[in-house]
């Protein structure tokens, strides 16, 4: 049921009185409320084997997805100084963290690249800072691209689909 909202009103106004009917309703409120609260927590209501704790079920889910660490997968020309690279093949996606140096000038020059996860897409601008320089990027199927930059390291975080 709807609750129904009481929409006071200051004194000497007597439509909204203060009074045990209105006060009662206040009370079954919060009352009602309470009880769904005590719902939400309950750990029997889970669709997961595991139901001692939320943050178990949420690994059982997680496990489920099938992520693959790849990684290892991915190649550059330049100094892979960190890369974390992840395949979730339910939603066919990789996330991706990544730290490479090595790079000099400026203009188009392909970061990274992989045979085996490129991505799914003709090209989408991408977002990639440096401390103190700003470097430009771009996803296409033949990888991560920097577009423009003056620094000597890219990094960024990304998510890109894959085929």
């Amino acid at each position: 049921m709807a609750y129904n909202k009481t929409n006071w009103e200051n004194s000497p106004s007597t439509s909204t009185p203060i009074n045990a009917n209105n006060l009662n309703k206040i009370e079954e409120g919060i009352y009602q409320n309470s009880l769904k609260a005590d719902q939400v927590g309950d750990l029997s209501e889970l669709e997961t084997v595991d139901k001692t704790s939320t943050v178990n079920a949420i690994n059982e889910v997680i496990s489920t997805l099938g992520i693959v660490d790849i990684s290892n997968e991915f190649t550059s020309n330049f100094n892979i100084q960190e890369l974390v690279a992840i395949y979730i093949p339910k939603l066919k996606v990789v996330i991706m963290n990544f730290y490479v140096t090595g790079l000099t000038g400026s203009g188009e020059t392909t970061i990274l690249s992989s045979n085996n996860y490129n991505p799914n897409m003709t090209s989408y601008d991408a977002f990639y800072g440096v401390a103190g320089s700003t470097c430009y990027g771009s996803i296409t199927p033949s990888g991560i691209k920097r577009l423009v930059g003056n620094s000597g390291l890219m990094s960024g975080t990304t998510m890109f689909t894959v085929n």
